[in-house]
């Protein structure tokens, strides 16, 4: 059976979808004004993550907002660009489910992808000597009930709009300009990881590896279903987990 055939027959999969698209998916202008106004934000970030950690009691309802609104945005221009060249977002983000099975599959595949991520950033953090993660996100943390819920909200976000906005539009746009699947993941995951760099440059390289792993994730699925149920599972449960344990003084925290 060839991949094509096994595509076919597994839900979720675009079958005959071809990892390198036959042009790009929007245009050079776009993807370049895109990349610079994404650079910008990462430089802001910088500035708004060292503000916030130099306070007390940071403003984190409205630091979730913000982000919020500028990841809807981002891939509301995303949508914009794709149309231009006669591209929808259904074909970034992959097929409906049909059936309930097929949800549970994508569910099983998130779930064992994480289980293999966790051990492969660990090696990955120990090589480069990244800060523990727990530490360059602490300024974050949500704090209250309030707090939880837009916590919740802001990773729901990051899952849908960054998968969409990395491994979506820009690992297609990449892997199209280089004629090339790989790279495209490479130059994707290298994105992924500098739009991350207010965490820190050596978490950032962490966060990158954490972006090819979802960049090969998307390429074997042909879909960014499991990544999105991955990325948002990740990011709800350590905020939630590292909520309770700073809260409770649980284990140093």
């Amino acid at each position: 059976m060839n991949s094509d055939e096994m595509a076919a027959d597994a839900p979720g999969i675009i079958p005959g979808a071809p990892l390198i698209p036959p042009r790009p998916i929007a245009s050079a202008v776009h993807t370049l004004s895109l990349l610079a106004i994404m650079g910008g934000w990462a430089y802001l970030g910088q500035m708004r993550a060292a503000g916030m950690r130099a306070k007390a009691t940071p403003n984190h309802p409205l630091s979730y907002l913000i982000t919020m609104t500028f990841e809807w945005v981002i891939v509301a221009y995303v949508v914009y660009g794709i149309h231009k060249r006669g591209g929808t977002l259904r074909e970034l983000v992959g097929r409906r489910w049909k059936s309930v099975g097929a949800f549970f599959l994508d569910v099983g595949i998130a779930v064992g992808f994480l289980l293999t991520s966790f051990v492969t950033l660990a090696v990955v953090s120990h090589l480069v000597q990244a800060p523990q993660s727990t530490q360059s996100i602490r300024f974050m943390i949500p704090q209250g009930p309030l707090e939880t819920a837009m916590w919740v909200a802001l990773s729901f976000t990051a899952g849908f709009c960054e998968e969409v906005i990395f491994r979506g539009y820009l690992q297609g746009q990449f892997t199209a300009w280089t004629r090339n699947a790989t790279l495209g993941i490479v130059l994707s995951a290298a994105a992924f990881g500098a739009a991350h760099i207010y965490q820190g440059s050596r978490q950032a390289i962490v966060i990158g590896v954490f972006g090819a792993m979802f960049g090969m994730l998307a390429a074997w699925r042909r879909s960014l279903k499991p990544g999105m149920i991955a990325h948002f599972t990740q990011d709800a449960g350590a905020g939630i987990l590292l909520s309770y344990l700073i809260r409770h003084k649980v284990g140093g925290f």
